[in-house]
């Protein structure tokens, strides 16, 4: 976790998380309930028959199964449907999260901030991208260093002798380069 120039932590968009879990909720819902419907057509077909011997006291099989598959399909989905929240927020924080945390650097960077850089955890997947962003918000911060300071030695030389157009530039170019936070 790392502060982005300002005061706020940044830990994951909350949006994406949220249709992250709804879309798995959705998928294992439809799965569960699929499930449930070919175990209830199976049973029906096969047991059946194997029922009316035992004397069971039922009409048919279709009205003690009925309970019993609604039952646990019903617990199937509601204890998958936790797991998968759970899932999803851990495998969001890992993905999800640096990505969101290079996003506002990246944005900071390009309000030409170039001290706004990010970190992620030791163990986010995202170890070898975090390198890469710092590395290129420290080339830069050099670069713009570099031209601050030749900006810097060239006004001397220029001033005595220099045309108004060469002046012009030199202040635009100085302009340009002080809009930059290092």
């Amino acid at each position: 976790m790392k502060r982005l120039g300002f005061n706020r932590i940044v830990l994951i968009n909350k949006s994406f998380q949220l249709r992250q879990i709804a879309s798995f909720v959705a998928l294992n819902s439809l799965i569960m309930l699929a499930f449930g419907g070919c175990l209830y057509l199976f049973l029906n077909s096969e047991v059946d028959a194997n029922l009316y011997s035992a004397h069971v006291t039922y009409k048919n099989l279709r009205s003690m199964l009925f309970p019993i598959v609604l039952t646990l399909s019903l617990l199937n989905v509601v204890v998958s449907s936790l797991i998968l929240a759970v899932f999803v927020l851990y495998a969001s924080h890992k993905i999800a999260g640096p990505m969101y945390r290079f996003k506002l650097a990246l944005d900071e960077i390009s309000r030409r901030n170039l001290s706004a850089t990010t970190s992620v955890r030791h163990d986010d997947q995202l170890q070898e991208v975090s390198a890469s962003l710092k590395r290129v918000a420290e080339t830069l911060r050099e670069d713009c260093q570099t031209m601050k300071d030749g900006l810097a030695a060239m006004k001397p030389l220029a001033a005595g002798n220099a045309s108004p157009e060469l002046l012009r530039t030199l202040e635009k170019l100085q302009t340009t380069v002080d809009l930059y936070r290092i």
